[in-house]
Formats: structure tokens, C-alpha cells, sequence
């Protein structure tokens, strides 16, 4: 490990270290806190794998060690500029989680979500929604494939959410249907999202789980990884890109669980694997690498407005997928052609999606800039407990922690929160919901999921001066 290698996983690890000491046990139910550690993950621990297994040997291109090293310390930077952002427009001050939750689970009736996600589940087993592969930025058509792309993860996390309100009790349960739910498309990663939104989400409304809780939530997840990963390597996408059915996924998905060590590579060839499926570092260092060539400049600020537009959903830009090249709609493949990089297949991630187009110094004030926007948008999620404000919440979790989208994600996930937000508003003015603070703490989640009775205050006698 190198000198420039140990100052950017230093700088990398000082934004997760600072949110802790700031906001100590409520640091985990904000979606900057997840940005940090998912940056930490996908910028420094995988890059820490690579070299430590040589799995950089095994791609046909990745840029030099030097320049991934100096490209660490830009992505460390950049994470730091966008925490000092987030921790000027968001003060420390502690989130009241002492929320009336019966009142919130009427107004969040896992009945209705249920009804409403089951046809989504559905559409992805057939091949035809969430896993169908097609583009983030088209998948907002106005029919069965299109919802289930833009709404699937947020509605079943939803609905997790609003069945764990009324039966706080069955914790370990509802992280398992979330998890088949999610694992019929054939995705990993959003089973990880899922159980991270939805613990975040908990601890929100003050049911917040305890050591067991979490273990189980690891566990669960990592369970449902190792079964999709398991039916990749028999039998390929294609059982996830077809009309293979709920049943038939169910069922893969259960044989693949059950007998992973013969479909699977267990050992430091899946560590290797997957730490490259997790490299956004070689995108930095090929950024870093390209702009320090003789002649090359930034590509240039146009290419945020690009992201801007691509954003913008269908109904009201008709016009979009014939206005907008693909160089526009994709600000990783224009910053390939602008500085004249290897064309592979990168992983930006959201700290240095931009740093080809802006410079260092750019992406510095960009982060800044996008840190800040994301303090304010925070602190309006967490004023109140409110059914919209929960929806926002989850939006930016789930921003969050889809690193790899990119920064433009946010803009993309903000779509789908308009729609969601009014939705649970008409459900919440149904049954006249009121957002209040609630008389008695539902304190920490108990062995079994239960709430445990708050301490009662003691009472202390008055001391009146003397005469």
C-alpha cells in the first residue's frame, strides 16, 4: 500500500467518521450517512480487495496503480466537500422520533400498498418490468413495464415499511418478504438498498432494531445475494429477462439458497469478482490519468444539463429520446469521448461522475454545492413524521445508496417521489392523519421486535428558597 493510496482511504473514511461524532446514535437514519459509507465501499474497500487478491490482472484495461492512488485522494476530497456541504445546511440538532406510529400505520395501510405492489411483483416475474434491462432514463412509460421499473423498489420498500408499522413485532418476517420480493428480479444490489432503507426507516419512527434485529437484516440479505448469484452462474440472466414466472424464480432462487457451493465460487475468486464489480476507483484514476495529458482540458459544464434533461420525465418531454444524443443522456460516455479515455465499462459513482467535465477544483465546489442541497432536502424529510416526509426520506435513501447511478440518480428517484408523495397524501387526508409528537417513547426494539417500555421519569421534589 502506498502513501497516496493510505492518505485517500484516510480522507475517504474521515466524512463517515465525522457524521458519527455529529450525530452520534441517529447518524444511520440519514441518507448522507449511507452516501459516505457506500463511497467508502465502492471508492476505497474495493480498490483495498484489488490489490490485495491482484484481481486488477485479470481486466484487459485499468489505469495505472499512481493514478488510481491520486484518484482515491480526489474521490476523498470530493466526499469531504460534500459533507462539509451537508453539515453547514443541516445542524446537528437530534430528530424528535417519538412519532404517534398507530396513527401513521393508518395513514400508511400496508393493505392498500400491498394491493398495489403485488401486480408490480408480478409484471418483473414476467420479464417485462424491473429486471426487463432497459434504460434508467426510459423507464418512466405510462405501462406495466414502465411503473415497474420507476416504482417496484420504493413500493415494496414501502410496504415493508407500513406492515412493520402495524406489526412492529415481526421484524425478521417482513425483511424476508422484502427480500423474495425483491430478489424475483434477479437483482442484488437492491436487496442490500432495501434492508439499509428500511432499517433506516425504523429507526426513524423510533422502532429502532437492536443487535439481533440488524444480525438478522445481514444475514437475510446476504442470504438472498448468495441464491441470486447462485442462479446467475447456472443459468444466466435469462431466468430474470424472461416470462419465467413467479414460481419458477421462487423456486431457483430456493435450490440456489440451498446448494450454493455447486453453483458457486465461494472462495478469493468471488472476493476478487466482487470487488470489481465494485470499482468506481479506476473510474477516477482514468479521469485523473486523462486530464494530467498534454493538451486535455475538462469537458465542460454542459454536460450536467444533459443529466438535467434526461431527468425530465417522458410526458412532459415528448421529444426527448430524438432531441438527446446519447452523449447527452449519458454524461460517462461523453466524458469518454471528450478526454479521449479507454473505452471499458466504468463505474463513476456519484462523488466523481463529474470530474472529467469540471476539473478538480469544479467537482470540489460541486460536491459543496450538492452536499448543501442535500442538507436542506434532509432536514424538510425529517421535521416531521409525516407520510410525504417519509416518502422523501425514502427517495433519498434510496439515492444514496444506488451509488453506482450516479449523481444524477437523485434526479431520476425524484420523479417517482412526486408521485408517491401524492399518493400517500390522499391516503393520510382518508383518514384525517395528523403529524404530532407522540406522549410515550417507543424506545428500542426488544428481543422479539417488541417495543420496550420507556424508563419512567422521576419525579423530583421542588426546592423553595428560603424565607
Amino acid at each position: 500500500m502506498t502513501w497516496t493510496l493510505a492518505a485517500g482511504l484516510l480522507l475517504l473514511l474521515a466524512s463517515p467518521a465525522l457524521l458519527r461524532r455529529r450525530y452520534d446514535q441517529q447518524w444511520l437514519m440519514r441518507p448522507v450517512s449511507w452516501l459516505a459509507l457506500t463511497a467508502v465501499g465502492y471508492q476505497g474497500v474495493s480498490e483495498v480487495v484489488i490489490r490485495l487478491t491482484d484481481a486488477d490482472q485479470l481486466v484487459a484495461y485499468r489505469p495505472s496503480r499512481a493514478a488510481v492512488d491520486n484518484g482515491m485522494v480526489v474521490a476523498g476530497l470530493a466526499l469531504l466537500a460534500l459533507t462539509i456541504g451537508y453539515l453547514v445546511a443541516h445542524p446537528p440538532a437530534p430528530v424528535e422520533v417519538d412519532v404517534d406510529t398507530g396513527d401513521l400505520a393508518r395513514a400508511l395501510d400496508w393493505r392498500i400498498f400491498a394491493v398495489l405492489t403485488v401486480p408490480l411483483v408480478l409484471t418483473t416475474a414476467s420479464g417485462r418490468g424491473y429486471s426487463s434491462g432497459q434504460p434508467l432514463d426510459t423507464q418512466g412509460a405510462i405501462d406495466a413495464g414502465g411503473l415497474g421499473s420507476q416504482f417496484f423498489v420504493p413500493m415494496v420498500i414501502l410496504t415493508a415499511f407500513a406492515y412493520l408499522l402495524r406489526h412492529p413485532r415481526q421484524y425478521a418476517f417482513v425483511l424476508v418478504a422484502q427480500s423474495i420480493g425483491l430478489a424475483v428480479a434477479g437483482q442484488r444490489l437492491e436487496v442490500l438498498v432495501a434492508a439499509a432503507a428500511l432499517t433506516a426507516l425504523a429507526m426513524r419512527v423510533g422502532l429502532r432494531p437492536g443487535r439481533r434485529q440488524l444480525v438478522v437484516t445481514v444475514a437475510v440479505a446476504l442470504a438472498a445475494v448468495v441464491a441470486i448469484n447462485s442462479v446467475r452462474t447456472t443459468a444466466g440472466r435469462e431466468v430474470f429477462q424472461s416470462d419465467s414466472g413467479f414460481a419458477a424464480r421462487f423456486d431457483a432462487l430456493r435450490e440456489g439458497l440451498t446448494n450454493p457451493t455447486a453453483t458457486s465460487d465461494l472462495g478469493p475468486g468471488a472476493l476478487a469478482e466482487a470487488a470489481l464489480r465494485l470499482d468506481s476507483a479506476s473510474w477516477t484514476g482514468a479521469v485523473y490519468e486523462a486530464l494530467h495529458e498534454p493538451g486535455v482540458k475538462p469537458a465542460g459544464a454542459h454536460l450536467i444539463r444533459g443529466a438535467v434533461l434526461t431527468s425530465v420525465p417522458s410526458v412532459l418531454f415528448p421529444s426527448k429520446t430524438t432531441v438527446l444524443t446519447e452523449l447527452d443522456r449519458s454524461p460517462e460516455a461523453a466524458t469518454i469521448v471528450a478526454l479521449r479515455m479507454e473505452r471499458v465499462d466504468y463505474l463513476p459513482g456519484h462523488l466523481t461522475l463529474f470530474y472529467g467535465a469540471l476539473g478538480l477544483w469544479g467537482l470540489l465546489l460541486f460536491n459543496l454545492l450538492v452536499g448543501m442541497a442535500l442538507g436542506l432536502l434532509e432536514r424538510a424529510a425529517l421535521r416531521r413524521a409525516s407520510p410525504v416526509a417519509i416518502v422523501g426520506l425514502l427517495t433519498l435513501l434510496q439515492s444514496a445508496l444506488f451509488y453506482e447511478r450516479g449523481i444524477d440518480y437523485y434526479l431520476l428517484a425524484g420523479r417517482s417521489f412526486f408521485v408517491l408523495a401524492v399518493l400517500v397524501y390522499v391516503l393520510g387526508a382518508v383518514v384525517g392523519y395528523r403529524a404530532g409528537p407522540r406522549a410515550q417513547d417507543p424506545g428500542r426494539l426488544g428481543p422479539t421486535g417488541s417495543p420496550r417500555r420507556p424508563t419512567p421519569a422521576v419525579r423530583r421534589p421542588s426546592v423553595r428558597p428560603r424565607s
